[in-house]
């Protein structure tokens, strides 16, 4: 299932790194190492069957924060009980343009229960991203929510795909987003990759602007791949982390062979980076 359906139906509520040389910087950037996260879409074969049986083979590898895509229609109590049992904490979640616009103040409300402290976007439908104009409604969308999540000191955000790089009628989609909001970014290492796009630019313009991180790996062809398997230069990409703002890092493979493998070889590979 591909990630806009499995948000869609999952969801309950419908400079250089050397010119910061402190790793707990200006803009609140965390070790690699000291939470790591797994982005629960990859184990999204295993949340479907048991949820909190999944979060326990979670914690077990040692995960210590989690990312939702999808509640699997748990109540936000039983879900924060399930995750204090694991000793789990989950700063942030990944909606639908149409449950931000429709629905945010049921995911504000959840959020509080579970201890989200980031809403973000997780997928654009086609539909929604085919003009400039449509990025412009989507910024529109996402201030509003933006506006009605620092109410609750929850921050709102944008994760990105390869989509939003290519100009349309002269102008970068995601430049636009970032210059017509003040919302989070979320940063994809294999989407950075396939995009063919060096994000550092992006990093020194509106530095500390990127909380979170997706830590995934390509193959020679393109697809996804279990980290360290793949070819892609983690010190390079994440050289720029303290100036980013980088604070959370989470685990994800959209494609896992087998998902409890994978995020086990995940979690080994970001520990020793």
């Amino acid at each position: 299932m591909k990630r806009r359906d499995f948000i869609k139906t999952s969801m309950a509520a419908g400079a250089a790194i050397s010119t910061f040389s402190n790793p707990l910087n200006a803009f609140g950037a965390q070790p690699m190492t000291n939470k790591i996260g797994v982005q629960l879409y990859t184990v999204r074969d295993q949340m479907a069957i048991d949820v909190g049986a999944t979060l326990a083979r979670v914690a077990k590898i040692g995960y210590k924060e989690v990312e939702y895509a999808g509640y699997f229609d748990v109540a936000a109590k039983e879900m924060r009980s399930m995750l204090d049992q694991n000793g789990l904490t989950t700063p942030s979640t990944h909606i639908s343009l149409t449950q931000a616009r429709d629905h945010i103040d049921e995911l504000i409300e959840y959020a509080n229960i579970v201890g989200h402290k980031y809403i973000m976007i997780g997928f654009l439908e086609p539909d929604e991203r085919t003009t400039l104009d449509d990025y412009k409604v989507c910024a529109e969308v996402f201030n509003k929510a933006d506006e009605a999540c620092k109410a609750a000191d929850i921050q709102f955000g944008y994760h990105h795909y390869d989509f939003e790089f290519p100009e349309i009628d002269g102008q970068v989609p995601y430049e636009l987003l970032l210059e017509q909001t003040k919302i989070q970014m979320q940063i994809d290492l294999y989407w950075q990759i396939k995009a063919g796009v060096d994000m550092s630019k992006y990093y020194h313009k509106y530095p500390g602007r990127f909380p979170m991180v997706h830590i995934k790996d390509i193959d020679v062809d393109g697809n996804y791949e279990d980290l360290g398997k793949g070819k892609i230069d983690f010190d390079e990409l994440l050289k720029y982390r303290d100036v980013a703002g980088f604070k959370h890092y989470f685990v994800e493979n959209g494609t896992p062979r087998n998902s409890l493998e994978t995020i086990k070889i995940g979690y080994d590979f970001v520990k020793n980076l």
